[in-house]
């Protein structure tokens, strides 16, 4: 009926997440070039609501600007079976699904005035791109991207839109063409001139100035020997993935599923889940090369918070 289709909850919005193979596989191929790694999602602005549990991905292009390492990713099938739904995202856009690799822990600085876009020796590309020297200036991107990506990096930008950032600048430059399908999924690129690869250096602006941005196209064969998988879920803590991931997923499951089952009984997990608590204690105290980590806490999640508590100590002996 209507008012059954009224009272309905929307369907959440989920992540597209790596494999753990296909992360290992990315960081094999993708040396990380700054402190924090990461390699596990793919961020991508619409909501997405329908469930993948295999979700082949071709890599089209790998970036790094100094402070984060990034590929740009496309989906193989299509993940909405409309358009997308644009509603929580902050720019109008698909804009560029982009998988981390690595990132620079360090603090980008505000910008009180506005930024150029345009790349420092952008009317001769000879000096900085890897074509001929006979290879035409790069082309004026239009005034409307300019002044767009210029208002965005008035404020300092969240961990997502600095890893996006070096991408819209080199598209709005020129440098980068990406061909998108009827949903502004990128599906193909190229670069300026035909090269393979460019590097250049971004004037002052966009968070930080100035930046020596790189990017490096990846061929077919590159893209089938990854051989990427992702799927969707609904979202997790970081804290979550990381513990999954190791070599104590199973315990750490069981144990997550135990502090669910007590908070849903409004019952003390500290009392409930002694022996879950003992048995993950027992399996990360066995593989300190992975949890050791966890002295310092795993890398955090900028874009979730996890509700759950890490594993309490275990309850003392009467």
């Amino acid at each position: 009926s209507s008012d059954a289709q009224a009272d309905a909850k929307p369907k959440p919005c989920l992540h597209l997440t790596l494999s753990k193979e296909a992360s290992d596989a990315v960081i094999g191929r993708f040396a990380p070039l700054f402190a924090r790694v990461v390699a596990d999602r793919v961020l991508i602005r619409p909501c997405m609501t329908e469930a993948h549990e295999t979700l082949p991905l071709r890599p089209l292009a790998v970036v790094d600007d100094g402070s984060t390492q990034s590929l740009l990713i496309v989906p193989m099938i299509p993940l909405w079976l409309g358009e997308p739904d644009l509603s929580g995202s902050s720019v109008a856009g698909v804009g560029h699904p982009v998988l981390p690799i690595s990132i620079a822990e360090e603090e980008i600085p505000k910008e009180a005035t506005p930024p150029s876009t345009r790349p420092a020796g952008a009317d001769s590309a000879a000096a900085t791109a890897d074509t001929s020297a006979s290879s035409p200036p790069l082309p004026s991107p239009p005034p409307d991207t300019v002044t767009e990506a210029a208002e965005a990096a008035e404020d300092v930008p969240t961990l997502w839109e600095q890893v996006e950032l070096p991408w819209q600048m080199l598209e709005a430059a020129g440098v980068l063409i990406i061909e998108r399908d009827s949903n502004a999924m990128p599906m193909s690129v190229s670069l300026f001139g035909g090269a393979d690869s460019w590097s250049g250096t971004f004037p002052s602006g966009s968070g930080r100035a100035p930046r020596t941005v790189s990017v490096r196209l990846i061929d077919q064969p590159t893209s089938d020997t990854l051989g990427l998988v992702g799927r969707t879920a609904e979202p997790e803590c970081g804290f979550c993935r990381f513990m999954k991931n190791g070599p104590c997923g199973a315990e750490f499951v069981a144990w997550e599923a135990c502090v669910d089952a007590a908070r849903d009984a409004s019952e003390d997990f500290v009392q409930k889940c002694g022996k879950a608590t003992l048995l993950l204690k027992a399996c990360t105290d066995a593989h300190p090369e992975y949890y050791g980590e966890l002295s310092g806490g795993p890398p955090a999640d900028d874009e979730d918070e996890g509700d759950k508590p890490p594993p309490p100590p275990p309850p003392e002996k009467a």
